[in-house]
């Protein structure tokens, strides 16, 4: 099942993209991750919580994760550092 919704998105990128020549979703973030991105992340002034995982030094293939609320500043500065790169 994954995989069959793993080839409906690609045809769906191809779709938008109208680059039906790509047939991996690694040419497709090569080509055009810009475009990719907003449909990836959802826009930081939108996200109230973030959810943190750091690696357990002590024991590999560990990480522990919390969840921490953000800040309306740290939420805006996110999005203009997105914004920015984009560009």
């Amino acid at each position: 099942m994954i995989s069959a919704m793993r080839n409906l998105a690609l045809l769906d990128l191809q779709q938008r993209f109208k680059a039906y020549d790509i047939v991996g979703i690694s040419e497709f973030r090569r080509k055009f991750g810009a475009e990719l991105a907003p449909m990836l992340v959802e826009d930081a002034g939108k996200v109230q919580r973030a959810y943190v995982l750091q690696e357990v030094p002590d024991k590999p293939g560990l990480v522990k994760m919390w969840p921490e609320e953000l800040m309306r500043e740290k939420a805006s500065a996110c999005h203009s550092n997105s914004s920015e790169k984009r560009q």
